[in-house]
């Protein structure tokens, strides 16, 4: 898996993931490039193949997979990842032991990975603590999913499951309860109360939230529309019910 620009490698490496091989251009501006190689020096791997020119570093850039369009999105540094760390559900109901109030979100078949960038942004700046999303009919985290969003994603775990339903079931098993967010529910979700661990279910914009995940949810609620359309887009809808999630917690702990 290869993620590109300077602040998502330097995110990686922060983070300590994996890194088989950076690759840098020798063109250009070289100052922020060569301080995410200084950080590299003396750690385990990775190793830093520098390109002369850059045509070497299109053509080498090509033989990985990247296409034009990505690779005039690099800043000139690319990290190999050996593979994305996805986290397990057990660890992150592991990281939430300690939150009096935490927020998950759960993705329903969000299939574009610019999206699911988005989202995670969303996600690292309401302090959501993980995300969770099946490892079927979903986008998984891509090079295009990390560039998109902007280095949060070493702030929020990511998930993958392989039965959404079961996974809902144990977040109810370890306290959460569940809201499903559906244009054709009649409760309002500004008009909720989120007092303790609540997950939070987006399905993909076209159709949805599944019927199955949508039974599944303890409440089904809408965002209220003062226009004509009824429905947002999933990476909008997400931040605007993670807002209204996050200030009713916020009124919850710290009174009206």
């Amino acid at each position: 898996m290869l993620i590109y620009g300077i602040h998502a490698v330097s995110a990686a490496i922060d983070r300590g993931f994996d890194i088989k091989r950076i690759y840098m251009s020798n063109q250009g501006d070289m100052k922020r490039r060569e301080e995410v190689a200084r950080r590299c020096t003396g750690k385990k791997g990775p190793n830093i193949e520098r390109l002369k020119d850059k045509k070497s570093y299109e053509k080498r850039l090509e033989q990985l997979g990247l296409k034009r369009n990505e690779i005039d999105q690099t800043q000139g540094i690319v990290a190999e990842l050996r593979e994305f760390p996805y986290r397990t559900l057990i660890e992150v109901l592991g990281d939430c032991k300690d939150e009096v109030r935490p927020i998950l979100l759960v993705l329903d078949s969000v299939t574009d990975p610019q999206n699911l960038g988005a989202i995670i942004r969303s996600a690292a700046f309401f302090g959501v603590k993980g995300v969770l999303l099946p490892d079927r009919r979903s986008a998984p985290v891509t090079a295009t999913t990390i560039k998109i969003s902007a280095g949060s994603f070493t702030e929020v775990s990511v998930v993958q499951v392989g039965n959404l339903v079961n996974a809902l079931k144990e977040l109810k098993n370890a306290g959460f309860w569940i809201y499903g967010l559906s244009e054709h529910a009649k409760e309002n979700l500004t008009a909720l109360e989120f007092s303790g661990p609540t997950a939070l279910v987006i399905g993909n914009e076209e159709k949805g939230i599944r019927d199955l995940i949508l039974k599944t949810c303890d409440f089904r609620a809408h965002l209220p529309a003062k226009g004509g359309f009824k429905s947002l887009n999933s990476a909008t809808a997400a931040a605007v019910s993670l807002s209204v999630v996050s200030f009713s917690k916020m009124k919850f702990e710290n009174g009206p």
